[in-house]
């Protein structure tokens, strides 16, 4: 069991060293904070952005 968690320890040692996992760690923080500025402009101007599909369905059909 000691070794199984000293493997353990030593993979995640390894991981939080290399550069690929920060960059990773990078690019994952920002995707969320575009989504979440995106899920904010949605949230602003919805009634908007409704108002301005619904013409565009209606034309398009």
């Amino acid at each position: 069991m000691h070794e199984t968690i000293a493997g353990l320890l030593l993979l995640m040692s390894r991981y939080l060293r290399e550069e690929r996992g920060a960059a990773a760690v990078e690019y994952g923080l920002l995707a969320t904070i575009i989504v979440v500025i995106v899920l904010a402009g949605i949230r602003a101007f919805g009634n908007s952005l409704q108002t301005v599909l619904d013409y565009v369905i209606a034309r398009a059909a």
